[in-house]
């Protein structure tokens, strides 16, 4: 069994690195449920963003339009790690849009600020095959999910911005859509966590039995190796 150890200060300082030298985007519409809210067209018994603007002129009603939310911090995320858990601190800005199938550019309609306290109770780190397209590589054939049970302490929606005078109407009760929906949120990070933050797609090394506990503003995680990856990535490395 190996055990890595990460302190807080060690996760805070590189969310700080990613923050400042990096262009850090959360894709939100990769989650299967905001995809369908984002819909403009939906039955009288579904839920989806065009039931709410008068979409249909501001674009081509025969056309075929993927929705957009991308989130980007507006300050550094942060961590608070005890033995109770993770307490995730995210202070987001929103956009939604859409782009037409095959163009390039999309067109954003409304903004919002997004505050987000999440507490991470707990952390699995699942094993999953990989694409048969990944298979012929010389990394192992295993891929690694992230699968924790969070629960969202405060969440806060402001500034609320329109770009188009068609969600006008809507943006005036957007932030009250939002509450009601805290429930289903939060279904929807436990369900779908590994999409937004997602682990790299190779390891050189394949790990079993991975195990993740808190302490006092550290991270424990726990781990076996399989022997023959490890040997096969130290053979490889040397020729």
């Amino acid at each position: 069994m190996v055990y890595l150890y990460l302190s807080e200060y060690a996760i805070n300082s590189f969310f700080y690195q990613i923050d400042s030298y990096a262009f850090f985007r959360i894709n939100l519409h990769r989650i299967p449920e905001i995809e369908s809210l984002l819909r403009l067209n939906c039955d009288a018994s579904e839920d989806c963003l065009g039931r709410y603007f008068e979409w249909k002129n501001l674009f081509e009603p025969n056309s075929a339009y993927l929705g957009r939310m991308e989130a980007r911090p507006i300050t550094c995320p942060s961590i608070e790690i005890s033995e109770e858990g993770a307490l995730l601190k995210l202070n987001l800005t929103v956009d939604i849009g859409y782009q037409k199938v095959g163009a390039k550019a999309r067109t954003v309609i409304m903004g919002f600020n997004l505050l987000l306290e999440i507490m991470i109770n707990s952390v699995d780190i699942k094993s999953v095959d990989a694409p048969k397209i990944m298979k012929r590589s010389i990394s192992p054939s295993r891929l690694y999910q992230i699968q924790p049970q969070v629960s969202i302490k405060e969440m806060k929606v402001s500034s609320i911005k329109t770009y188009v005078e068609q969600i006008e109407d809507f943006s005036q009760d957007f932030d009250s859509y939002v509450y009601a929906r805290r429930e289903l949120i939060e279904e929807m990070l436990n369900k779908n966590f590994h999409k937004i933050f997602s682990l790299p797609n190779k390891f050189p090394i394949e790990a079993q039995h991975i195990s993740i506990n808190f302490r006092r503003k550290t991270v424990m995680i726990g781990f076996d190796l399989r022997l023959d990856s490890t040997r096969s990535f130290f053979l490889h490395g040397k020729k």
